[in-house]
C-alpha cells in the first residue's frame, strides 16, 4: 500500500561551475560594544575602544553562570568592516543571520535594512542597492535581549536562560540576478515533497519561484536531476520558461518516480540528492545550481504506536538544549553535530529539539544519523494577550517549517509547551498554527506538551479543548523527583490518558538531577546522587516499555544546560542530562545504552566515584556494584577473583563485591567486551580513637546529610553522612537536619536542605544541607591537638527568616549564636545574615587541646542555630 508522507532535504550551497552561487561565512574581525546609540551605525563612528571578537557569540557567557541572581537583558551593538569583491558587482547580495536573540536591527552603512524579532529562526537581508563597491561598507547590527520583549515575542518565560547576541553564524550569499528565491522566511531555495512513498516507488514534488531581479527578459532551462547516494541518476525533469524583468515565477512540477527507493530510518538513513539548474537558454550559462539532501520515507501514528515505512517502532531519545559550559548559547557547529553523535551512540533514535530551532547542524546531523526529530518553536509557559505576540508567533512557526522544510528526519512539528493557562486568546493562537502547520506541510504530525502539573487543576472545558488539536499530545511527566513517589507515576499516566484517550500520547519530558560528586547506597528523591538518578530512570523506561499508546519518550535533558538561578546541587545548571554540560558521559548514560543500543558494550558503574569512604567495623563490607550492558552475561572480578557469572536483564546487573580497605579492582567481562574500575576504600572506624591514620590526615562530615557521600574535587576529600551521637564515636547530639523545602508547598518534603547558590564556594552540597536547632555536637576522640573546621551559612532568605516557620528564627527573623569548643566560647553572638550576607559559605578554624574528647556547643540567643559541616585533623 501506498502511503502518503513529506521527504526532505537539506540544502548545501556550493560554488560550482559557472559562479552560479556562493555562500561565505563572515564570522570573523566584529566588534561589539555594550551600549546603545544610533550612532554606532553610522560609518563615521570610530570603534576601535569596542571589543574585538569573533562569531558565535553571546554577551551572556558568564553572567548566567555567576553568583549574582539575574543576567544582562539589554542591548548592544556588533561592527564589522565589510568588503566585497569588485567580480561580485551585479550580483544579488543577500547576508544570511543564522541566529540573532533576540532582536535584530540591521544597518548598513547608517541605513537600517531589516527588523527581526525571533532568537532562533535565520533571516536574510538583502544589501545587493545598497552596497558601494570600492568602499569601506560598515555593517552595524543592534542586538537586544531586553526582558520587556516578552510582551510580544516568545518565549515569555521558561526554565532556560535567553542569552542575547549573533549566537549563530552569519553568512554572505551572492546569487544571479535569476535565482531561486528564498523569501521572506529565508527557506530551502526549493521545497522537497514525496507525497507517495512505497517499497516500490516514489514521487517526486517540487516546489519553489524562480525570480528575475534583472532589467532583461530571460529564456531558461530548469532541470531538476536526483541522484542517490553513489552518484547514480534515477530520476530527471527538465522545463524551459520565459521569465520577465522583475518576475516570479512559481514552480510545481512532479519529476517521474523513483523505483525500488532505498528508505529512510534510524538503521539506514539513506539519503538522495536533488541538484536544480537554472541554465540562460541563449548563453548556455549556468545562473544557479543548488543541491539538495532528502530521503524516502512513510509514516502512520494511532493508539497502537508510531510505523516508519510500514515497521512499528518505539520512539526512544532525549530532548536538547542550545548549551555548553563557559560558552552559554554561542556553540560552534561541531559540537551540534558531536552532540547528534553522542545521543545516537547512546542508542536513542529520536531527539526532541526543544524548546525552539536549533543550528542548521542539529538536523543536518539528525538526517545523516538516523535521529527521528520533533521540532518546535519556543512558545513555553503563557500566552500573552495581544495581536503583534500571535503575528510573530506565527511568523516563527512559518520561518521554522519552511527552513526545515526538507529535513527526513522531521516527523512532527510543535508550537506549545506546558503553558499554564489555556485562556481564549491562547486557544485561538493554537487553532490558528495549527491551522499554518497543515496548510504549509500536510504531510507531517502536529504535537504540543502539557505539563502533568495540569491534572491537579480541575479539568475544565478549556483544557479539554487543548488536548483535541494536535495530532501527538505530549506530556512532561515529574512524578518521583519535584513531588510523588515512584508510587505515583502510574495513576498519572492513567490520568493524563484519559484526557485524550482517542490520542496517541508522547512522554515529552520527564527527568532527575545528577551530580557526579554525590553518591548513595540508599538514594533518595532529590538527592542529586547518581543513583538516584538511575533509579528513577528505571522506573520510567520500563512503564514506558509496556504501554503502547506512547508512541515514544524523551528524557529531560540530554545534556547538563545552564539557568541562571537554579538552586540545584551545581547552581545555575540543570542536571537531569545524560552528559555534564562539558559533555562528560555520566553512569546514566551508559544505562540507556545498554537499553537501547545494539552496538555490544559494557560498563561499570561508579566510573566517578572511585574513591571511597564508609564507616565499617570489619575487614569486609559488601557493597552492591552494578554492571549495565546490552549482552545476555556478564562474569564479574574482584581483585582477580571471579564473583561468578549472571544474566543481564533489562540492560544491567548487580553483584554483591566483598571490598576491603584499599585497592579494589573491579573487571566486567562479557564474551569479547571488558570494562575495569579501580576503586580506593577507606573504611571509618565507628569507634573514633581507633581512626589514628585518618584523624592525622582530617576526617569531614557533611552535617544535616545523613546518606549521601560528597566529594571534593579539588582537595581530594570525602565529606561522609552525618549520623546521631554514639558513645564512643561522634554525631549530633539534638537538633535534626532540615529535610523540608520551604516556600513551595507543591514540592514541600521532598528535598533534603535548601535550593540555594551558596555563594564563595562551589561545595553546595556542603551548605545546602544542615543540622537546625542542634547545640551540641560530640566527637570521642583521642587524646592529642586538633584542628576543627566548622562550616556554616545561613540558608534562608530574609523572607523565609521573617516567616520564621521553618526557618528556625525568631519572631523578627534572627538567628544568632555562640560557639563554644569543649566549654570555651570561640565565637559570640554570630549572626550569619548580618555578617556575612544570607547563603554565602563561612568557615571558622579552631584549634584546640583536649585529653577528653571533642565537643562542639552552639547555645541559641536568639532563634536555633545551624551548622552545615565540620572538619577534624589532628595535629600532634
Amino acid at each position: 500500500m501506498i502511503k502518503s508522507i513529506m521527504a526532505s532535504a537539506i540544502v548545501m550551497v556550493f560554488c560550482v561551475l559557472n559562479l552560479s552561487a556562493l555562500e561565505v561565512s563572515i564570522t570573523d574581525n566584529w566588534r561589539y560594544f555594550t551600549g546603545d546609540s544610533i550612532q554606532y551605525s553610522e560609518n563615521g563612528y570610530c570603534d576601535k575602544k569596542w571589543d574585538k571578537i569573533t562569531l558565535p557569540h553571546t554577551w551572556n557567557a558568564a553572567d548566567l553562570i555567576d553568583e549574582s541572581r539575574g543576567y544582562r537583558r539589554a542591548v548592544s551593538w556588533y561592527r564589522k568592516t565589510l568588503q566585497i569583491p569588485e567580480a561580485e558587482k551585479g550580483k544579488k547580495l543577500i547576508l544570511r543571520f543564522d541566529g540573532v536573540a533576540i532582536k535584530a536591527e540591521v544597518y548598513l552603512n547608517g541605513e537600517l535594512l531589516k527588523t527581526h524579532v525571533g532568537a532562533y529562526t535565520a533571516f536574510t537581508v538583502d544589501i545587493t542597492d545598497k552596497y558601494r563597491f570600492g568602499l569601506d561598507n560598515i555593517l552595524a547590527v543592534k542586538v537586544d535581549n531586553s526582558s520587556s520583549l516578552a510582551e510580544i515575542v516568545p518565549p515569555v518565560s521558561g526554565d532556560f536562560s535567553f542569552g542575547g547576541g549573533i549566537y549563530r553564524r552569519v553568512f554572505l550569499q551572492t546569487l544571479n540576478p535569476v535565482h531561486f528565491d528564498f523569501e521572506p522566511y529565508a527557506s530551502e531555495d526549493l521545497l522537497v515533497q514525496t507525497p507517495n512513498v512505497s517499497e516500490s516507488s516514489a514521487s517526486v514534488r517540487i516546489l519553489g519561484t524562480v525570480k528575475n531581479e534583472s532589467m532583461h527578459t530571460y529564456k531558461i532551462r530548469v532541470r531538476h536531476i536526483i541522484y542517490d547516494k553513489n552518484r547514480n541518476k534515477v530520476s530527471e525533469k527538465l522545463d524551459t520558461y520565459k521569465i520577465k524583468p522583475d518576475a516570479a515565477l512559481s514552480i510545481k512540477r512532479d519529476l517521474p518516480e523513483v523505483t525500488n527507493p532505498c528508505l529512510w530510518s534510524p538503521e539506514n538513513p539513506y539519503l538522495y540528492t536533488l541538484c536544480s539548474v537554472i541554465e540562460d537558454i541563449s548563453s548556455g550559462k549556468v545562473l544557479q545550481q543548488t543541491e539538495s539532501v532528502f530521503g524516502f520515507r512513510w509514516f502512520s501514528v494511532d493508539n497502537t504506536g508510531f510505523y516508519l515505512n510500514g515497521k512499528k517502532i518505539k520512539l526512544r531519545g532525549a530532548a536538547r538544549h542550545q548549551d555548553y559550559a563557559g560558552l552559554g548559547i554561542a556553540i560552534p557547529s561541531e559540537i551540534n553535530r558531536n552532540d547528534m553523535e553522542a545521543l545516537k551512540d547512546m542508542g536513542a533514535n529520536f531527539v526532541r529539539i526543544s524548546h525552539y530551532p536549533q543550528d542548521k547542524e542539529i538536523y543536518r546531523a539528525c538526517d545523516e544519523l538516523g535521529l527521528i526529530a520533533w521540532s518546535e518553536i519556543s512558545i513555553v509557559n503563557e500566552v500573552k494577550k495581544n495581536r503583534e505576540f500571535a503575528r510573530n508567533c506565527k511568523e516563527m512557526l512559518k520561518e521554522m517549517i519552511y527552513q526545515n522544510y526538507n529535513h527526513p528526519s522531521v516527523v512532527m512539528w510543535g508550537a506549545m509547551n506546558e503553558l499554564w493557562d489555556y485562556h481564549p486568546e491562547a486557544l485561538a493562537l493554537a487553532h490558528e498554527l495549527e491551522q499554518i502547520k497543515k496548510s504549509i506541510d500536510p504531510y507531517r504530525l502536529s504535537c504540543v506538551a502539557f505539563h502533568a502539573f495540569m491534572w491537579e487543576k480541575p479539568y475544565k472545558q478549556d483544557t479539554k479543548e487543548m488536548f483535541q488539536i494536535s495530532d501527538v499530545n505530549g506530556v512532561n511527566v515529574y512524578e518521583a523527583w519535584y513531588h510523588g513517589d515512584f508510587s505515583t507515576i502510574v495513576p498519572t499516566f492513567d490520568k493524563l490518558r484519559s484526557y485524550s484517550p482517542d490520542r496517541p500520547m508522547f512522554l515529552s519530558e520527564f527527568g532527575a538531577g545528577s551530580d557526579e560528586r554525590v553518591h548513595s547506597y540508599s538514594p533518595q528523591c532529590f538527592d542529586f546522587s547518581t543513583e538516584y538518578q538511575l533509579a528513577f530512570n528505571r522506573e520510567y523506561i520500563n512503564e514506558m516499555e509496556k504501554r503502547d499508546y506512547f508512541i515514544g519518550y524523551s528524557i529531560w535533558n540530554f545534556i547538563d544546560f545552564q539557568v541562571d538561578g537554579r538552586g540545584d546541587s551545581k547552581p545555575n545548571l540543570n542536571q537531569k542530562g545524560m552528559l555534564t554540560s562539558e559533555r562528560r558521559k555520566k553512569d546514566i548514560y551508559y544505562y540507556y545504552q545498554a537499553r537501547w543500543s545494539s552496538k555490544p558494550m559494557i560498563h561499570i558503574s561508579g566510573a566517578d566515584w572511585t574513591e571511597r569512604m564508609e564507616v565499617c567495623n570489619t575487614e569486609v563490607n559488601t557493597r552492591p556494584v552494578t554492571v549495565y550492558s546490552n549482552q545476555e552475561e556478564v562474569e564479574l572480578f574482584h581483585n582477580r577473583r571471579s564473583l561468578g557469572k549472571k544474566k543481564v536483564s533489562a540492560g544491567e546487573v548487580t553483584f554483591d563485591v566483598p571490598f576491603i580497605s584499599g585497592k579494589n579492582q573491579l573487571e566486567a567481562v562479557a564474551g569479547i567486551e571488558k570494562d575495569v574500575l579501580d576503586i580506593d576504600m577507606t573504611f571509618v572506624s565507628p569507634v573514633m580513637k581507633e581512626n589514628v591514620k585518618l584523624l592525622s590526615e582530617g576526617l569531614y562530615i557533611n552535617l544535616g546529610q545523613e546518606h549521601c557521600y560528597f566529594t571534593d574535587p579539588l582537595i581530594s576529600k570525602i565529606w561522609i553522612p552525618d549520623q546521631p551521637y554514639r558513645q564512643g564515636g561522634w554525631g549530633y547530639v539534638d537538633g535534626k537536619p532540615f529535610d523540608s523545602w520551604p516556600g513551595n508547598p507543591t514540592h514541600d518534603g521532598v528535598r533534603k536542605g535548601v535550593g540555594a547558590n551558596i555563594k564563595d564556594t562551589d561545595l553546595e552540597p556542603l551548605y545546602q544541607t544542615f543540622l537546625l536547632g542542634t547545640t551540641r555536637y560530640r566527637l570521642d576522640v583521642p587524646e592529642g591537638k586538633y584542628e576543627v573546621v566548622l562550616h556554616f551559612t545561613e540558608p534562608f532568605n530574609g523572607n523565609e527568616r521573617k516567616d520564621g516557620k521553618r526557618s528556625g528564627t525568631d519572631g523578627n527573623g534572627d538567628r544568632v549564636f555562640d560557639v563554644s569548643v569543649n566549654g570555651t566560647v570561640c565565637i559570640s553572638n554570630l549572626n550569619l545574615a548580618r555578617e556575612y550576607g544570607e547563603q554565602r559559605a563561612v568557615s571558622k578554624t579552631i584549634i584546640v587541646d583536649t585529653n577528653n574528647g571533642l565537643e562542639v556547643e552552639l547555645v541559641p540567643v536568639k532563634g536555633k542555630p545551624v551548622i552545615s559541616g565540620l572538619s577534624i585533623k589532628k595535629l600532634l
